[in-house]
C-alpha cells in the first residue's frame, strides 16, 4: 500500500514537471496595511514542491491593487554591480543593502504617495515583522501533495528602498555562476562569473525579446551563441537551463519565454 502511494506521488510529481500549470497554488495573505492612499498587501504562493513536503515561496507586493516589481538585489549583487555601474553611486550603494527594492511606476504613483507609503511601512514595521513569522501551507497536484514553507526565511518585511520609477530590469534569472537579465527595453544580457574566482562577472549581449510568432503565447528570446572560456552558451543551453531557473515571478525561463536561435537559423 505504501509503495503504491509512493509510486502514485512520484507519477503526479512527474506530471507536474511536464505540465507545470497543474502545480500552481494560490496566493495566501501574509500582511495587509491600511495606508493613507490605499491598501499595501504582501502575499505569497508556494511553488516547486518536493515529496518531502517543502516548497519555495513567490513573494508578491501590491499597493492599491497594483503588483509592484520587487528585486532582492543582495542575491545577485556580485553579478549586478558592474552591470549597474551607470547608476548614481548613492543608489548603487543602496541596492546592495539587505532588504528588497520596490519599484512604483511613475504613471501610476506620484512621489507624495510613495513617501506616504514609506512612512506607513516604517510605522508598522513591527506588525510586518510579526506577520512574517507565518507558515504557508498549500497543496499541489489535485490536493495530493501537501507542503509547508516558512515565510520568515524570506524576510518579506525587510523593504529597504522604494523607488518611483520603472525597474530597469524586467526579469532576472540566476543559476550558479550565471545571471540572465531581461532589460525593460528587451535586451537580454548574460553575466558569467568565472568559476572558482572572485573577479567581477563578464557581461555579454546575448540577444533580445521578440513578440510571440503568431501574436499569442509566450514572447520569444532570440539568443545568439556566446563563447566564454571555451564554452558555448547558445539557445540550446538556455533551454536546458530554463527548465529549472526561476525569474522574478517565480516561473521558469521556459514558462515565461520561448527560447529560439537567431531568426536566420530558426526553422
Amino acid at each position: 500500500m505504501i509503495m503504491t502511494i509512493l509510486i502514485l506521488s512520484c507519477a503526479l510529481l512527474l506530471l507536474g514537471l511536464i505540465w507545470p500549470g497543474i502545480t500552481l497554488a494560490s496566493y495566501q495573505l501574509i500582511a495587509r496595511l491600511d495606508c493613507p492612499d490605499g491598501e499595501f498587501v504582501i502575499d505569497a504562493r508556494p511553488y516547486d514542491p518536493t515529496l518531502a513536503g517543502i516548497a519555495w515561496l513567490d513573494i508578491r507586493y501590491r499597493y492599491r491593487g497594483i503588483v509592484l516589481t520587487s528585486i532582492l538585489y543582495k542575491n545577485h549583487d556580485k553579478y549586478l554591480l558592474n552591470y549597474l555601474h551607470q547608476m548614481p553611486p548613492d543608489l548603487r550603494e543602496q541596492i546592495t543593502r539587505a532588504g528588497r527594492t520596490l519599484y512604483f511606476p511613475p504613471e501610476q504613483f506620484d512621489m507624495d504617495q510613495v513617501d506616504r507609503l514609506a512612512a506607513c511601512l516604517n510605522a508598522n514595521q513591527r506588525e510586518l515583522e510579526k506577520a512574517s513569522e507565518k507558515i504557508i501551507v498549500g497543496r499541489f497536484l489535485l490536493g495530493l501533495l501537501p507542503n509547508r514553507a516558512k515565510v520568515s526565511s524570506y524576510k518579506p518585511h525587510e523593504i529597504d528602498l522604494l523607488i518611483r520609477a520603472n525597474s530597469p530590469i524586467a526579469d532576472l534569472y540566476g543559476n550558479g555562476n550565471l545571471t540572465i537579465i531581461i532589460e525593460r527595453e528587451g535586451a537580454v544580457i548574460l553575466l558569467i562569473e568565472p568559476a572558482g574566482t572572485k573577479v567581477p562577472a563578464e557581461a555579454f549581449s546575448w540577444g533580445k525579446v521578440l513578440p510571440p510568432r503568431f501574436g499569442f503565447g509566450r514572447p520569444r528570446l532570440e539568443l545568439h551563441p556566446v563563447i566564454f572560456n571555451g564554452k558555448t552558451y547558445d539557445s540550446q543551453f538556455a533551454k536546458l537551463l530554463g527548465r529549472h531557473t526561476n525569474g522574478l515571478n517565480s516561473r521558469t525561463l521556459n514558462q515565461n519565454y520561448k527560447v529560439v536561435p537567431p531568426i536566420s537559423t530558426d526553422r
